[in-house]
């Protein structure tokens, strides 16, 4: 018997515990579509500009709308790393699942390094892969959503009732 604060601490404590988790189901799948859309960018600016791999870091680093990757990887580039170390460590920051992290890894393993027809097809087999891996995202986290939605606030009562 823990009284009345004790039973709505513990029921807001389950409620907001579940809305939390929405909240990184969202972050996942959010960047994951930022960095699709990050990478078409960079597919078509190999494609058009043939600017170089440090030059697109800094200018997606500069697009309040990119993934965080390319304003920690500019930030790493800054302190002195090499290109792929900067990319991949800032990859690895990102909450993304696992899959979506190795595919990034993959790709900037070589990145700068390779002709641009071979940049081209890495971007686009990365794309591709990352698509997948968004849409997969996508429908494991509307089920979680669903179940998290569905348990948090019945369970908040069941601890809030146990409580009283």
């Amino acid at each position: 018997m823990l009284g009345p604060f004790a039973a709505a601490a513990l029921f807001l404590i389950c409620v907001l515990s579940g809305a939390a988790l929405k909240e990184v189901f969202a972050i996942e799948t959010r960047e994951t579509a930022a960095l699709v859309n990050d990478l078409n960018a960079v597919q078509t600016w190999v494609r058009l500009e043939r600017i170089t791999a440090p030059e697109l870091v800094k200018r997606l680093s500069d697009d309040a709308g990119a993934s965080e990757l390319w304003r920690n990887a500019q930030t790493k580039l800054e302190r002195g790393e090499a290109l792929h170390t900067a990319l991949t460590a800032a990859a690895d920051e990102l909450i993304i699942p696992k899959n979506a992290k190795a595919e990034l890894k993959r790709c900037f393993g070589a990145f700068g390094n390779s002709d641009s027809e071979t940049e081209l097809k890495r971007l686009g087999g990365t794309i591709e892969r990352l698509e997948a891996i968004k849409a997969e995202l996508a429908a494991e986290n509307a089920r979680k959503t669903k179940l998290v939605s569905a348990l948090s606030v019945p369970i908040g009562l069941a601890l809030a009732l146990a409580a009283l």
